[in-house]
């Protein structure tokens, strides 16, 4: 069985992105845990985005793992020496000031 490399990256960086962020998201809750007496409101609100934080760190581990994989493609495609128009936005460029032409 083949890996797949050119999902390799992308997968390795969503995996690193979603666990810094939850590593984040665990220091900003026990900070705010430790920072506000027991019943204040505080600690409500903590409890009331522990769910809805955890979903948010899987959406930035995607949106870091869709940008590195918009990344890895261009510079292949580039390194390659094929050129096409998929990779260009509709403004002309694809994000970095250039814009590769199909022949």
């Amino acid at each position: 069985m083949s890996v797949p490399w050119p999902l390799f990256w992308p997968a390795l960086t969503f995996v690193l992105a979603t666990l810094i962020a939850l590593a984040l998201r665990g220091v900003a809750l026990t900070g705010l845990r430790r920072w506000a007496p027991a019943p204040s409101s505080w600690t409500s609100i903590a409890d009331a985005i522990r769910v809805q934080s955890l979903l948010w760190c899987v959406v930035l581990g995607l949106y870091v793992a869709n940008e590195v994989a918009r990344v890895h493609d261009a510079l292949w495609l580039l390194k390659d020496g094929r050129e096409t128009r998929r990779s260009c936005r509709p403004g002309g460029t694809n994000g970095w000031g250039c814009c590769l032409k199909s022949a």
